[in-house]
C-alpha cells in the first residue's frame, strides 16, 4: 500500500483500485478489521460512498465487536457524507470522536464532523 501511495504522490494520483486490490489480497493472507476497514476507506476513493458503505455494513454485520471500533465509525462518517446523508454522518462522527483517545484525531474528526452538520443543517441540502 506504501508503495502505491508513494507512486500517487510522485504521480500525482493515487490508483485507489490497486489499493483495494492490495487490501483484498491483504484481507485474503490475514483477515483483520483494521485491513478490512482500510480497504472500505479505499473503496470509498474507487467506487463512491456506495461501495464503502456496502462494505461496512456487511463488516458489521460479520463482527459485532465494529461497534467498538472507532476506525469503523470515522471511515463511516466520511462515506455517509460522500453520500450526502449528512444527518447520518454527524452521528457517526460523535461516535467516532466518543471512542477516540487521542485528541488530535478527537480535534480532526470535530472539525469534519461540524462541517457535516452545517451541510444537515442547510436549507434544500439531503440529510
Amino acid at each position: 500500500m506504501q508503495s502505491i501511495h508513494v507512486d500517487g504522490a510522485r504521480t500525482g494520483g493515487t490508483r485507489w483500485p490497486l489499493v483495494v486490490a492490495a487490501y483484498d489480497e491483504l484481507l485474503r493472507r490475514h483477515p483483520t478489521p483494521g485491513a478490512a476497514v482500510s480497504r472500505a476507506a479505499a473503496l470509498l476513493h474507487a467506487g463512491g460512498p456506495g461501495s464503502a458503505l456496502e462494505a461496512l455494513d456487511a463488516l458489521c454485520s460479520a463482527r459485532a465487536s465494529m461497534s467498538e471500533y472507532q476506525p469503523y465509525w470515522a471511515v463511516r462518517a466520511g462515506a455517509l457524507e460522500g453520500a450526502g446523508r449528512f444527518a447520518e454522518a454527524r452521528g457517526a462522527y460523535d461516535r467516532a470522536m466518543g471512542l477516540c483517545e487521542h485528541p488530535r484525531v478527537r480535534d480532526f474528526l470535530g472539525r469534519k464532523r461540524a462541517a457535516a452538520a452545517a451541510k444537515a443543517d442547510a436549507p434544500g441540502e439531503r440529510r
